[in-house]
């Protein structure tokens, strides 16, 4: 039976009438974040040995659009809270693809750096803020899930793309490949924005999807509105310090596999010198096995982030880990492919942990994309860092074992302040 309010005006409807949501968010993660973010490790080679410098000179565009989303984020943050969001992703998905284009005519590192901030502009919206707002105003139950099955499509669609870019990287250059990807996403996404984007259910006549069972779970069968901390109290206590730093660590680790191409290169020169047996499996190939475990980690750490965040947080910490430890010692053997998998599952961690740590503690009521927005500030600002230091860590100070050892180091740091976060979850007065 359905859910419906005393003015009989919204219902809750079958599950049917809240796919085009979904659709929309796995679009948006699938095609233009994944191509930005997910596939970049393919191009970073080429375009260097192309313009003659080192990689690291290429790769921190990744860090200025980083630097540029925790810019941006505040303002899209609040943006998103009192306008329709339907115009926001439509220019964010022009932009991208823009970005794309400008990347295929590209005269030198400073063009990507400049594409790279343009990009922190869309991909806050795209990704770093559509699915976790979208699915918390849409859902009242298994919203880590969702957001974990929607966001999984960033590894998926790192899957497909990788392996194409490299097809066609290998044919016709790394130039008609980033054009190749600017038509794809205007293409795709642009459409389906159009068709299946609304900002509240309410637009299409609808209750939130779960309303109904979240009556039958309440002890007076009612469903009161989503509560929230207020910004000026919440931003001022301890723990949303302490999600700041665990926010932040989560994601400087999550930049490693972009350089496991790399890794693979650098593994195989040891090769060549006998001081090292070759790598099991391509670098491209590790890559997009990470990608791979990132979805199956999305859909798997957004299960555990329903029945329990605390669990969710040991969940990828362990994955984080003993991923580390199986692509670091064991890179001539079947363990490696599997490290990466098993690493991919940490990569959920920004996109699903995040947000769900941050609805834990802070509310889903009206601010929480205040607060989201705010700690995302922090998670890209790790981004932003990892890809500065884990490459110049790797070719000045000891190679890739270096950044490993480092990279576990920051895993235990996620650890604490994860369960520290969460023993406070309940200690702010909502509204």
């Amino acid at each position: 039976m359905s859910q419906t309010t005393t003015d009989q005006q919204l219902t809750e409807k079958g599950f049917a009438s809240y796919l085009p949501i979904i659709i929309a968010c796995c679009t948006m993660c699938g095609v233009p974040s994944a191509i930005l973010i997910s596939s970049a490790s393919v191009f970073y080679e080429p375009i260097a040995n192309e313009f003659n410098v080192e990689i690291a000179r290429i790769s921190v565009w990744m860090s200025c659009m980083l630097i540029s989303c925790a810019i941006f984020s505040p303002l899209m943050g609040s943006l998103i809270a009192r306008y329709d969001i339907r115009p926001l992703l439509l220019a964010g998905a022009t932009l991208e693809a823009a970005i794309f284009a400008l990347f295929s005519v590209s005269q030198g590192p400073w063009m990507f750096w400049v594409g790279g901030f343009l990009a922190g502009l869309s991909n806050i919206v795209l990704l770093g803020m559509a699915t976790a707002t979208l699915v918390n105003r849409w859902f009242k139950t298994h919203v880590g899930v969702i957001i974990g099955f929607c966001t999984a499509f960033t590894g998926l669609g790192g899957v497909l793309f990788l392996p194409l870019a490299q097809k066609i990287i290998a044919t016709h250059g790394w130039r008609t490949a980033y054009l190749t990807f600017a038509i794809i996403t205007f293409v795709v996404t642009i459409p389906v924005i159009l068709i299946c984007v609304r900002s509240n259910p309410s637009e299409r006549g609808l209750l939130p999807y779960g309303t109904a069972e979240a009556a039958r779970n309440s002890s007076d069968g009612n469903v009161a509105e989503p509560t929230s901390v207020r910004p000026s109290v919440g931003m001022r206590s301890s723990v949303f310090w302490i999600v700041i730093v665990f926010g932040f660590f989560v994601n400087l680790v999550c930049q490693i596999p972009g350089y496991f191409p790399r890794y693979v290169s650098w593994i195989n020169e040891q090769a060549d010198s006998g001081l090292a047996t070759k790598a099991f499996i391509a670098g491209a190939t590790l890559a997009a096995v990470a990608q791979a475990g990132n979805a199956i980690g999305k859909i798997g750490l957004g299960f555990f982030s329903d029945l329990s965040v605390s669990r969710a947080i040991a969940v990828l910490s362990g994955a984080g880990a003993l991923g580390i430890i199986f692509v670091w010692q064991f890179p001539s053997t079947i363990l490696l492919p599997i490290g990466s998998l098993i690493f991919g599952f940490f990569i959920a961690g920004v996109l699903v942990l995040c947000p769900m740590v941050a609805r834990r503690i802070f509310g889903a009521g009206k601010y929480y994309p205040v607060f989201y927005a705010r700690i995302s500030v922090a998670v890209t600002l790790g981004g932003a860092a990892g890809n500065v230091v884990w490459p110049y860590v790797a070719e000045h100070w000891g190679g890739f074992g270096t950044v490993f050892a480092i990279a576990l180091g920051a895993i235990v740091v996620v650890v604490i302040t994860g369960f520290m976060a969460y023993a406070q979850r309940d200690r702010l007065p909502r509204e």
